[in-house]
This record gives C-alpha cells, sequence and structure tokens, in this order.
C-alpha cells in the first residue's frame, strides 16, 4: 500500500486506527445533528428538495446574509472544482495560489486549464498579488499551516483587483476565537468580486454527509456556478444535519474554548521533542511540525505502527515556503482531539524520538 496521502481521513484501509490526519472537531459530531442526519436517512425514498430551501433559510439566518447569496454544494470540495470552470469559461485562463495550501485549490485551477501564478504569502498580507489574475483562493486560516489573514488585509486584495474573483475559504474560521472579526462575508455586498466557502465537514463533524457553502453577492458568477451544479447535488441527509447544525451556537462555542485551552498545550509538547525543530502556531484545530533532516514517511510510518495516523505533508506543494532551511519534506499536520487522544499521541512520539534517527 503507498503512503502517499492526497487527503487525510483515510481510515478504511487501516479499521479502529487513531486518526490525526483529518481536522475535524474534537467534539464529535453534535447529537443533534446526528438525530436530524438519521431523519434524513429515514426521509430518502423521497428525492432531496432541488432548491434547499430550508437549509437556505436557516444559512441566511445564521450568516446574517439573503437566500440568494447561498449556493449549498456536496462539500465545500465539489465548489472549489467548479469554479475555476466557471471562470475559464467566461474566458478567465490565470489563477493565483499562496503555497502550500489546501490540494484541492491547485487541482481545481490545473482541471480547468488554467495557468497558476505563485503569490508570496507577505505580499499578499500588504494586500499585493501579482496583476491579471482572473482567480485567486486563499485560506483563512489556511491549510496545512494555520497562517491568516485580517478581514482588512484582505478586502485591501478585493479592492486592488477588481477584475480578480477572491475566494476566501473559511472552512476553519468558526475554530476560531476572533472569527466574527475576520469573517469577509459582511463585506460581500460591497466588493462582489469576493466571495467566500463555509464548510460543515470541519466544526460539525460531518465530513460523511458533504456540506459546504459558497457566499457571494455576484449574481452572475452565483448563477453560473449554480448551473455547474448536478441536480440534488446536497442529500436529503446532508440538508437535514445542515439544518440542525445551525443551531449549534453553544456547542461552537465549547469547541473554541476547549481549543485555546488544549491547543497550546500539544504545541508545547511538540515543540519540546528533541526531533523537532518548527511548529508552526495554528488559530484553529490543527498544528504543523517539521522533523529534523525531515525524511518523508518515517515517523508517519513509525507512528502507524503504534496505530496512529498523521497527516504527511509532502503531498502539499510549496512546503519550502514556509522555511527555506526545512525544504519541502518532513513536514506532519496533527489534528488536535481529545485530551486523551492528545495523550497517547504524544506519548508515542516520545518512545519514536530515541529511535528516529
Amino acid at each position: 500500500m503507498s503512503d502517499f496521502q492526497l487527503h487525510g481521513g483515510d481510515v478504511y484501509r487501516r479499521r479502529g486506527i487513531l486518526d490525526f490526519s483529518a481536522n475535524i472537531n474534537p467534539l464529535g459530531m453534535p447529537e443533534g445533528v446526528r438525530e436530524a442526519a438519521v431523519r434524513g436517512v429515514c426521509e430518502s425514498e423521497h428525492y432531496p428538495d432541488p432548491k434547499e430551501e430550508e437549509l437556505k433559510q436557516a444559512c441566511a439566518k445564521a450568516l446574517d446574509v439573503s437566500e440568494d447569496m447561498l449556493i449549498p454544494g456536496n462539500g465545500a470540495a465539489e465548489l472549489i472544482r467548479i469554479i475555476p470552470e466557471v471562470l475559464c469559461a467566461g474566458g478567465g485562463t490565470r489563477g493565483g495560489l499562496i503555497r502550500p495550501c489546501f490540494g484541492e485549490y491547485e487541482t481545481g485551477m490545473r482541471l480547468a486549464g488554467m495557468a497558476i501564478r505563485e503569490i508570496d504569502f507577505e505580499d499578499a498580507k500588504a494586500g499585493k498579488i501579482p496583476e491579471g489574475l482572473d482567480l485567486v483562493f486563499l485560506g483563512n486560516p489556511s491549510n496545512p499551516d494555520g497562517r491568516s489573514f485580517t478581514r482588512q488585509e484582505l478586502t485591501k486584495i478585493a479592492v486592488a483587483n477588481p477584475r480578480t474573483k477572491v475566494i476566501i475559504d473559511e472552512s476553519f474560521l468558526p475554530f476560531v476565537r476572533n472569527e466574527n472579526e475576520m469573517a469577509c462575508i459582511p463585506c460581500l455586498r460591497e466588493y462582489q468580486n469576493m466571495a467566500v466557502i463555509r464548510s460543515f465537514t470541519k466544526i460539525f463533524a460531518m465530513p460523511g454527509l458533504r456540506l459546504g457553502v459558497l457566499i457571494t453577492a455576484d449574481d452572475a458568477f452565483g448563477r453560473r456556478v449554480r448551473e455547474r451544479l448536478q441536480p440534488w447535488t446536497v442529500s436529503l441527509p446532508a440538508q437535514r444535519a445542515g439544518v440542525a447544525a445551525l443551531s449549534q451556537k453553544s456547542f461552537v462555542e465549547r469547541t473554541v474554548a476547549f481549543l485555546n485551552a488544549e491547543r497550546p498545550r500539544m504545541e508545547a509538547e511538540i515543540r519540546g521533542l528533541s526531533f523537532v525543530d518548527r511548529v508552526f502556531p495554528s488559530p484553529a484545530n490543527f498544528l504543523l511540525f517539521h522533523v529534523r533532516e525531515g525524511q518523508p514517511h518515517q515517523l508517519y510510518r513509525m507512528l502507524l505502527e503504534k496505530n496512529i495516523q498523521v497527516r504527511d505533508c509532502s503531498s502539499f506543494s510549496g512546503m519550502n515556503r514556509l522555511d527555506f532551511l526545512a525544504g519541502e519534506t518532513g513536514w506532519y499536520r496533527v489534528a488536535v482531539r481529545t485530551r486523551e487522544d492528545n495523550e497517547r499521541l504524544l506519548a508515542a512520539m516520545r518512545e519514536v524520538a530515541a529511535h528516529l534517527f
């Protein structure tokens, strides 16, 4: 079996493994969401609502937007794949990325036939990106490194590049303490070349249900995206679960409080390991670190022997952009899970510390 990981969360090849490779809410799926999904299964002898009216109403209320700005999809990944297709069909040919980043951004652009320009993170923080780009994907916070932007920095990019569609992926933003200050959804009416993607996968621990939403005030762009979605793209269980999830405000607050206590502790423990020379601070539910003189898959394989799976980040292009001394390999990302699970991971990493090199 190949060790190459295109995405985290593959637990099907190793049943019962303790999975740190997928950045899912450590508190698990809220019970009300689970019950709603089960109701959706029981109703699934009918087609899902093709207009997703109940889901859009709940989304509009939770996000304080109008329903016509919302485009639900079969996970954020479906929307990420479709957006480059839409822009290429309209004549767009150039995309921009900050590497490293979620691999679906680059995959979507390449499948659509876009030429890809690299964007420097510090330049983007200053509001500067290459001229003439038709599309930019920006994760806020970014996966796998956790780097983030302020709302003002992102709107500066949109203002300076009015012909560029600036897509802000906020899939991990609900984990961040100052989410309301960073979120760009309130700006979309004013900056119509900006759009936001939100995912239900991470914060509500429902990756198997597949639900994401694109929020845009650009009616023409939104219409073209909708035209490319397959009919009934959001299943009935996912629609029911999504509606229930949007009422889970206290659950999200408990998640953020837990992470703000557990993530710094876990970061300090990893930073203290003898074989680790770099840890990226993260405001979200994951941590990225680098193994000295990194050798791809070695730590990954040693932890697999202990029935623990982490995310080997050698499949992310541009890892050396984070630290020119570290290079492309030897980078690993771990989710922040429960205290008990985290202790098991840390104990296993202490055990391999003396044997890694």
